[in-house]
C-alpha cells in the first residue's frame, strides 16, 4: 500500500524512466537514489508501490520539490 495515489506514482515512474534514459542504466541511477537494482526495477515495472520515501529521493536527485514531482 502507498501513501500515493495512482497518478502520483505514474508521475514518480515516469520521472526515473526519464532518469534511466539520461543516466545510461539502472545501476548507476539506483546507486544515486540509494536504492537496490531489483527494487526500483519492481517499482518502475509497477510490481512495487511507490513509497513517499522514494519519490522523495527521486525529487531531491533532480532538484525539485516533491509537489513539483507528483503533479
Amino acid at each position: 500500500m502507498s501513501d500515493l495515489t495512482t497518478e502520483e506514482q505514474t508521475n514518480v515512474r515516469t520521472a526515473i524512466r526519464f532518469l534511466r534514459l539520461r543516466v545510461g542504466t539502472w545501476a548507476p541511477l539506483a546507486k544515486a537514489l540509494r536504492l537496490q537494482d531489483d527494487t526500483i526495477s519492481k517499482v518502475v515495472t509497477g510490481r512495487r508501490p511507490v513509497s513517499a520515501s522514494v519519490a522523495m529521493r527521486v525529487a531531491r536527485f533532480v532538484g525539485a520539490s516533491v509537489d513539483d514531482l507528483l503533479a
